[in-house]
């Protein structure tokens, strides 16, 4: 277990910690966090999108795989508005984000570097069939959904959508990856150099801009929401996703294991980057990814030695 921590997790979680740190030295502020945020979110996610979404190898993908986990992701997803809705009472654009917390991993910046470190090559297809249904579905309906709640405008609610949809750089991005995926247009070239050189970047900024960013929160807010919140990521994605793959799909290992071990990660950062780009209360998002975050690298770590590596 101590190999696993060492080697894996803790390198990627090291920044975390590094911008964890520098925040509680006063080093960084949670205005420069913010600004850190808005470089992820403007300058580097859109070329990270756009080469994940133009490269994906949709054709290799196991189509119950993809199909099972994203049924998963959005039970998990509508259970967790629910409660955070009819429960806790809580607003609609903050309930929006509790369940694409609950639901989305982060396992571009988080897992993926772990779990190739832990699986090696047969982690990274798995993952990564995760990771483009993942930000091309649950994130781009979330990102459409808050445009169009959060819009003033009176226009035809199709209309709406179209504009929210044409005004946002990720869902633009992930529109023209898709675009040059399907006219087999190579990334074996310049525009690959520039759109990995940018989107490379994403992890760590945004890695070391959560740690400022949670150098400042404390657990005082409403626990059992945090507590709640926290379980429906940590907990009952993976246990439902390892139910779905194993149980009903019956996939081999090669793809469970990466799949389990996707679902089982920390909250993934866009959720945090949505709550400051929108305008919504970040108390409890800060501190569920508190939680989950620093969480996650003991629960990831147990499910790998319980998986055998």
């Amino acid at each position: 277990m101590l190999n696993v921590f060492l080697n894996a997790v803790l390198p990627i979680f090291g920044a975390v910690l590094l911008g964890f740190a520098g925040g509680r030295i006063g080093l960084f502020s949670n205005q420069e966090a913010q600004t850190f945020n808005r470089l992820v979110f403007y300058a580097l996610l859109p070329p990270f999108f756009l080469y994940m979404v133009g490269t994906a190898p949709f054709s290799s993908f196991e189509p119950l795989y993809v199909v099972g986990y994203m049924a998963v992701a959005v039970l998990v997803n509508l259970t967790t508005f629910c409660i955070t809705r009819f429960v806790f009472k809580r607003p609609i654009l903050e309930c929006v984000l509790f369940g694409f917390m609950a639901a989305f991993t982060n396992h571009t910046f988080f897992v993926l570097p772990i779990a190739q470190v832990i699986y090696g090559v047969d982690a990274v297809l798995p993952i990564v069939a995760v990771i483009a249904t993942d930000t091309m579905i649950m994130y781009g309906i979330t990102v459409v959904i808050l445009d169009c709640a959060s819009s003033t405008s009176k226009v035809n609610p199709a209309l709406k959508i179209i504009t929210c949809i044409i005004k946002n750089p990720h869902a633009m991005s992930m529109l023209a990856g898709l675009g040059l995926n399907l006219m087999a247009v190579s990334f074996d070239n310049g525009l690959g150099v520039f759109t990995r050189f940018l989107g490379d970047a994403a992890s760590p900024v945004s890695l070391f801009a959560l740690g400022i960013f949670l150098s400042a929160q404390k657990l005082t807010e409403n626990k059992m929401l945090v507590t709640t919140i926290s379980c429906m990521k940590l907990f009952v994605l993976p246990a439902c996703a390892a139910v779905m793959l194993i149980g009903v799909v019956g996939l081999p290992p090669s793809w469970t294991n990466a799949g389990v071990f996707a679902a089982a990660g920390p909250c993934g950062v866009l959720p945090f980057v949505l709550a400051l780009q929108y305008r919504v209360n970040g108390g409890i998002i800060s501190q569920v990814l508190l939680v989950t975050t620093f969480a996650a690298s003991i629960t990831l770590t147990t499910l790998a030695v319980l998986q055998g590596y």
